[in-house]
């Protein structure tokens, strides 16, 4: 039975009364007192005013007791059939997002990777507010992304991500109105890629197996709800990690059988796309490249005179589909080290190589390309030949604006998403739009549009072998450009 007191202290750790919690400790209540009888964090017991303080974010009341020595390895207690096992302080600080709780607790020596109930990792319980700066802080204490884990009921974090952003039954009172929890995240989206991204750059295996032996992708894939904004570029992350398109769940379903059961034109396009791409080998360890489909053997150089509209969009339409680039009316170095300032970026790589692009099927790196024609006052900046979203064209946009008013220049935004054959134009003199604002174009058009501007379009695309970075040039272009520079994303 708990003494008044040990009550006391029990209530003034969830509830985050510092003076309350700083006066029983100097009357000697136990720090480390189990609570089996009121049940404050649920359905788990043995817990202790460490857990309850963490759990509710009380960072004062947290200090009070690991100052008081707190046992932060402790761990309540779950029955089986909701779990098992039990979580310590750190599951409970980051499942509900108290980061700073969770860096005191860490530094008291907190394990990164301890097993909580239903075998969840202090990883995984980051994973379920996705919250971007929580991973990250796992990450860095040594968490790791692809754990061995042989208890019962454990779930990788690639699979917990993307069930976590298919969980659409949860709902929530916003306003007096009910509405999908899971659309707050969505609400994230960068954030919520970003955490895809951070944890396949930390070895998380995209094939490991969750629930009913789903992976990562078939759980995307089957989220009938979920906006493909979001669910596209992270199922092209996957693939670029290695996901496999015929891993079959328990009910015989693979990824690509479900795309097609649920109709999903998009998903079934990236898909066939992966198929027909995807090398045997795996590419765990270069999630950020993306491969383009063999390029026409028949293509000629341009004429001097040709806007390249036509080649460029050949070339982008026997890889991907969707891109952003603009175009700047100044010179390359200028524009080089304006852009990378504008990013944040030190990765600069000035005067890198320039090769004719190989026949064969071909991979481009993760990496921002800005090239300047010969004889031309222009320079073109490839902001993205992978997937282009809409935070994508927005970010080609902003540097283009940004990068037009600083140099009292006229600038031009091309970019596409998705696949229509049409794509938007946006025209910018000295900062600020002209005419109608965004124009959606097709080839013809487009190339109009840049022959009006005297500027040119090359087919071209970055490359990098381990240290080595450079430009691939399709035939067509190989006698237009005069330089590049890439900028080059750390790793």
């Amino acid at each position: 039975m708990l003494t008044d007191n040990e009550k006391t202290l029990i209530h003034a750790a969830v509830e985050g009364d510092a003076d309350k919690t700083r006066q029983l400790l100097s009357d000697g209540v136990n720090v480390n007192v189990r609570n089996a009888e009121t049940y404050p964090l649920g359905y788990e017991w043995n817990t202790t005013p460490l857990m309850c303080a963490a759990a509710n974010g009380h960072l004062e009341v947290a200090r009070l007791l690991i100052a008081a020595g707190a046992d932060v390895s402790a761990a309540s207690e779950q029955h089986n059939a909701d779990g098992g096992g039990g979580w310590q302080a750190l599951h409970h600080a980051l499942r509900n997002n108290h980061l700073e709780v969770a860096k005191l607790l860490f530094d008291a020596g907190s394990d990164p990777n301890a097993l909580g109930n239903y075998a969840s990792t202090p990883l995984l319980c980051a994973l379920k507010p996705m919250s971007l700066a929580a991973v990250r802080l796992v990450l860095e204490r040594g968490g790791q992304a692809n754990l061995k884990v042989k208890r019962k009921g454990y779930e990788p974090p690639l699979y917990v991500a993307a069930a976590t952003i298919n969980n659409t039954t949860s709902m929530v009172n916003r306003n007096g109105k009910l509405v999908l929890e899971v659309a707050e995240i969505w609400a994230r989206k960068d954030e919520v890629v970003e955490i895809f991204r951070e944890l396949i750059a930390a070895g998380a295996d995209p094939n490991a197996p969750g629930a009913r032996t789903l992976t990562a992708l078939g759980r995307l894939v089957l989220g009938g709800e979920m906006p493909d904004e979001i669910r596209l570029p992270i199922a092209e992350l996957l693939l670029n990690a290695g996901a496999r398109t015929d891993v079959a769940n328990k009910d015989g379903e693979t990824p690509m059988s479900a795309a097609a059961r649920l109709k999903n034109p998009r998903v079934i396009e990236l898909l066939n796309r992966a198929v027909q791409t995807q090398k045997a080998e795996s590419v765990a360890t270069e999630p950020a490249k993306k491969t383009k489909a063999a390029k026409s053997k028949a293509a000629k150089p341009s004429a001097a005179g040709s806007t390249g509209v036509a080649d460029f969009l050949k070339f982008i339409s026997d890889g991907e589909s969707d891109w952003a680039l603009f175009a700047i009316k100044a010179p390359i170095a200028q524009t080089t080290e304006a852009l990378a300032r504008l990013l944040k970026s030190a990765n600069v790589k000035t005067n890198v190589a320039i090769k004719v692009a190989a026949e064969e099927m071909d991979e481009i790196a993760r990496a921002i390309a800005i090239v300047s024609i010969a004889s031309s006052p222009w320079t073109v900046v490839f902001l993205s030949l992978f997937y282009a979203d809409e935070a994508t064209i927005n970010q080609a946009t902003e540097a283009a604006r940004s990068l037009s008013g600083q140099f009292k220049a006229p600038a031009i935004v091309y970019a596409a998403e998705g696949t229509s054959d049409e794509a938007g134009i946006l025209h910018f003199e000295n900062g600020g739009a002209v005419g109608d604002g965004l124009q959606m174009v097709d080839e013809s058009a487009a190339d109009r549009f840049f022959s009006r501007e005297g500027a040119y379009l090359p087919a071209c695309y970055p490359k990098s072998k381990a240290s080595r970075v450079w430009l691939a040039v399709e035939k067509a272009s190989a006698n237009r450009i005069e330089r590049a520079d890439l900028i080059v994303p750390q790793e």
